[in-house]
């Protein structure tokens, strides 16, 4: 799926930006392009949590239901934002629903790729200080309704 098109739209995406550009390639070697419909669920609350979604086109909403029943949007995010990232770095289950808002078109990266990547030794989702540092999706952060956070 790579093209050079893709891979500086990736770079330009700021989890990405310090990576060097053959860590780059090798990420978009590993990647995927999926597509999503307007309302169509990308993954729901404790879905098991292994894909990081970075959106090329659309709007994506983050949102919980409310023991009440009641939809609780967390935060909305756009065209170079990612999400699913905590599940990644935790592997624990997703924490909220994630739905489409308009068509979506975004990258995905598996759990598993970032070892394949980092077999070279280059890149890891673990081990990077880009994700130490830097969060996709800090407001997203693991909450539950008694207002707790886990990063």
């Amino acid at each position: 799926m790579q093209t050079e098109s893709e891979a500086v739209y990736l770079k330009q995406v700021p989890l990405f930006a310090g990576l060097e550009d053959e860590d780059i390639r090798e990420l978009m070697s590993v990647a995927k392009r999926r597509t999503f419909r307007s309302g169509e669920v990308i993954f729901h609350r404790e879905d098991p949590g292994q894909v990081l979604y970075v959106i090329k086109e659309g709007k994506v909403k983050i949102s919980l239901i409310s023991p009440d029943g009641q939809e609780i949007s967390l935060v909305v995010f756009g065209k170079g934002e990612c999400f699913g990232e905590i599940a990644i770095l935790d592997g624990l289950s997703r924490s909220a629903d994630a739905i489409a808002m308009e068509k979506v078109e975004c990258y995905t990266l598996q759990r598993s790729d970032g070892e394949k990547v980092s077999g070279t030794g280059r890149h890891t989702w673990h081990q990077s200080r880009k994700w130490d540092s830097y969060r996709c999706a800090p407001d997203t952060a693991r909450a539950g309704f008694d207002g707790w956070l886990v990063s």
